[in-house]
């Protein structure tokens, strides 16, 4: 739900995402700010937490909010004005979600910091189980392909059932409608 309303987000969102072939999970939070509701006061409550817990904070704030300070957090926290398309003239780390102002730097930053967060020299994570399940049928496959050097024919059959299990992968240019004999 969104509204110009302070208060709207009450519930922690949660989006997971593939930048640059790092898996990473952003948590959209409710505002931190006083108030007498005590749903909203909740929902200040469990934003305080994930940021307490969050490997990286970003701190959004609208250019025309009284300047707050962000959660407590170990974490490093990036401060950003949102709405930056209402802003008159330049400003730092300023973003517009609505007009796409410095999201492709922002977003780059973000991948680049996920990056760091991984060990070095560690191929990027596969973020689905079927696309590792679909890899490990292709590698068992191209295994007993090179194992089948003495004959052509099964090892063309393994190669092929290697294919295959990458297919789901790719488009599918020709395929011809199943056929079927009806009585």
């Amino acid at each position: 739900m969104v509204s110009p309303y302070a208060g709207t987000t009450r519930d922690t969102i949660e989006v997971h995402l593939n930048l640059g072939g790092y898996p990473v999970t952003v948590i959209d939070t409710a505002g931190l700010r006083e108030t007498h509701d005590p749903i909203e006061r909740e929902g200040i409550a469990r934003a305080r937490a994930r940021a307490a817990a969050a490997d990286l904070v970003v701190h959004l704030s609208a250019p025309d909010a009284a300047e707050e300070a962000p959660p407590a957090s170990g974490a490093p926290i990036w401060r950003y004005i949102n709405k930056a398309d209402l802003l008159a003239g330049t400003q730092g780390n300023a973003i517009s979600v609505t007009q796409g102002q410095g999201m492709d730097d922002f977003v780059a930053r973000l991948t680049g910091f996920a990056a760091s967060q991984m060990p070095q020299g560690d191929a990027p994570m596969l973020t689905r189980a079927r696309h590792r399940q679909h890899l490990e049928a292709c590698r068992g496959e191209l295994i007993a392909a090179q194992s089948r050097d003495d004959d052509p024919v099964l090892q063309a059959e393994h190669l092929r059932l290697a294919a295959q299990a990458l297919g789901p992968h790719r488009p599918h240019r020709h395929r011809r409608p199943a056929r079927r004999d009806f009585p």
